[in-house]
């Protein structure tokens, strides 16, 4: 059975002969947990993609210590390097990964057979620790079955892989999670053409990484290739599925004509099998209705939000008496990030109140 490790010196040494001897670990992140394997070996990459039952064709994400680590691993012309600098000086340690060309260090096998890479350097104190001690860098994709919602506490991580006998799970001390961003990380790819695309969203902002580079004094093309923007493609990059960050039960989008709708019904109602999680009160009249109501945020704190959301939907996912989860429809540009993981978790599926009543 899987074990969960207090933050301790000596469990943080046993996670690093456990990386060594091929096998893995599960630690914190300021954005959500990883799942991590030593990346020169074939053996704990296997074992990464079989124990998340993720496709080998889905890259995973590369964490090392710092800029210097992440620039040993790639291929960087003149202006690359520039651009890459930059974004490091701004946003590492952070919630931000880069896509660049690899180099032979890298196994094609953690690129999901790609000639690129997604690098990061995590800020959250356990896995710099952990980093640190380990001393090279980790493969670490979300420490979650595929698909399934992140985990942001190590009870979450304990719930998916319980059954996972060697995985130690070193959960981190209270006071941290007070600091966590708890989405995953903004990812971006730095083309051969010197553009950077925006592959998936996160606390990283289109506005924060133009404003980095208009101080900088460096100009910069910047496209939106994420899943809400007119420019999506399929692409293969972590988190790029329709179908992500989703619980186990029925998940929609309630549509935002469904509370005029509501306004005229002649008759009162019990939802008994319906959860209802809300975003500064947006369907607040189904409150007294349903079996459940929980607001990511009652004041509309998106960052307040980002924590709560995923813990919220482990929660409501682990009440058996609860069928269907309905999600808020958001459409403020400040709202994307997260609306792309409320899309996702419902599949962009929308329902009416009709449809339930």
């Amino acid at each position: 059975m899987a074990q969960i490790l207090k933050y301790t010196k000596k469990n943080l040494l046993r996670c690093c002969i456990q990386l060594k001897d091929e096998k893995l670990v599960a630690f914190p992140t300021e954005t959500v947990f990883g799942l991590g394997g030593c990346l020169k070996s074939s053996l704990a990459l296997d074992k990464i993609f079989d124990t998340k039952k993720r496709s080998q064709l889905n890259p995973l994400i590369i964490h090392v210590l710092s800029s210097q680590e992440a620039q040993s691993l790639c291929l960087l012309n003149e202006k690359q390097k520039v651009i890459f600098e930059i974004l490091a000086k701004n946003f590492w340690p952070g919630p931000l990964s880069i896509v660049v060309k690899k180099n032979a260090k890298v196994p094609k096998k953690a690129c999901a057979g790609l000639d690129t890479v997604a690098l990061r350097v995590p800020s959250h104190p356990v896995s710099q620790s952990l980093l640190k001690e380990y001393g090279g860098p980790i493969a670490a994709p979300s420490a979650n079955i595929s698909g399934h919602v992140s985990p942001t506490e190590a009870s979450h991580v304990f719930d998916d892989f319980k059954s996972k006998r060697d995985l130690l799970i070193l959960d981190e001390e209270e006071d941290s999670k007070k600091t966590r961003v708890g989405l995953e990380s903004t990812i971006v790819k730095l083309t051969e053409k010197n553009e950077l695309h925006i592959l998936r969203l996160g606390a990283i902002l289109e506005k924060d990484i133009l404003e980095c580079f208009s101080r900088e004094k460096e100009t910069i093309t910047l496209c939106d290739k994420t899943l809400l923007s007119d420019n999506f493609k399929s692409l293969r990059t972590p988190g790029s599925s329709l179908k992500h960050y989703a619980p186990f039960k029925e998940c929609y989008i309630l549509k935002e004509d469904s509370q005029e709708k509501m306004l005229h019904l002649k008759t009162s109602f019990v939802l008994n099998k319906i959860a209802v999680v809300d975003f500064f009160a947006t369907n607040r009249f189904l409150k007294d209705n349903v079996f459940l109501y929980e607001d990511l945020s009652k004041n509309g704190l998106l960052d307040e939000a980002y924590r709560n959301f995923y813990s919220i939907l482990r929660t409501i996912e682990r009440n058996k008496d609860v069928k269907v989860i309905l999600l808020p429809s958001l459409n403020s540009s400040r709202q994307r990030v997260l609306f792309d993981r409320i899309y996702r978790a419902a599949s962009g599926r929308y329902v009416s109140i009709d449809d339930i009543v």
